[in-house]
């Protein structure tokens, strides 16, 4: 049964480990960069947020700082209108990270595996539906489309996150 593999599961997370700092030792990063990877599927949506640090010494580190799913709403929606809606929520997941960890928010990356979202983000003639123009209106009042980048979906961590929903 679903809820017996749940709570199954429960008992490997006594074996996750954190690290309560992101970056290593005491050195300064030069550059610091919130990545924040979004996927969807016809269950849910959710997002997984990276920080990047840069070093003088051209050394790169890369730390986990959160994930957020959602359950798809009841109303039924295309893929790529719940791609777009997962997106349009970690706008706001972006803001709110950015804003606590004192980042430029202008240069947060945003990943996602839908084309059709990305291409959505850049047109400037296309005609939407309601949903769709709302949505990717928020996107262009909160982020500019050069934030925006497509990533693969085998290679995209949000991927990951939203496998765990298939229990």
């Amino acid at each position: 049964m679903r809820v017996n593999a749940w709570c199954a599961g429960l008992q490997e997370l006594e074996n996750v480990r954190t690290r309560r700092c992101y970056r290593r030792g005491i050195e300064i990063p030069v550059d610091t960069q919130l990545h924040v990877f979004t996927d969807a599927s016809e269950l849910g949506f959710g997002a997984v947020a990276y920080l990047r640090f840069v070093y003088a010494d051209d050394g790169v580190e890369v730390a986990f700082l959160m994930a957020k799913t959602h359950v798809a709403p009841v109303k039924k929606r295309t893929i790529p209108e719940l791609e777009l809606k997962g997106a349009c929520e970690r706008v706001d997941l972006a803001r709110v990270i950015a804003d606590e960890l004192q980042l430029d928010y202008r240069k947060v990356t945003f990943h996602t595996d839908s084309k059709t979202v990305v291409q959505w983000i850049n047109s400037k003639t296309c005609k939407f539906t309601v949903f769709a123009g709302n949505k990717i209106g928020k996107i262009h009042r909160e982020t500019e489309p050069e934030q925006w980048r497509h990533v693969k979906g085998l290679v995209n961590p949000a991927l990951t996150c939203r496998r765990k929903w298939h229990y």
